[in-house]
């Protein structure tokens, strides 16, 4: 990308050149080494946005990963929520189903 602008730019100073014939050329050879820096400039910049890009990377895989350890866990617990549930369910269905037969007057089997 920033080889893209160092081709506009040198672009503009060839234009710029063919424009001003009457110009000395070392006032564009002063621009081109002045363009040069800015592009050193450009490309030391986006060296550092890569690794900033890097590390942000490396901190969303990090908290990916604890977001999946903590779904996992919560999981087990909704196990045991539901297993607790189960229980409670069928308890009531047994003191209902003796309540019954107590009003009936039927035995429970043994």
């Amino acid at each position: 990308m920033l080889y893209i602008y160092k081709v506009i730019l040198l672009g503009k100073i060839m234009n710029q050149e063919e424009s001003n014939n009457h110009k000395k050329s070392p006032s564009i050879q002063k621009k081109i080494i002045i363009l040069e820096e800015k592009i050193r400039n450009l490309e030391n910049l986006y060296g550092m946005i890569e690794k900033k890009d890097f590390r942000i990377d490396e901190k969303i895989q990090s908290i990916e990963i604890r977001l999946k350890s903590v779904e996992i866990s919560q999981g087990g617990y909704e196990q045991n929520w539901k297993t607790v549930g189960n229980f409670i369910i069928q308890l009531i269905w047994v003191i209902m189903a003796a309540y019954i037969l107590l009003k009936l007057g039927i035995q429970p089997p043994i």
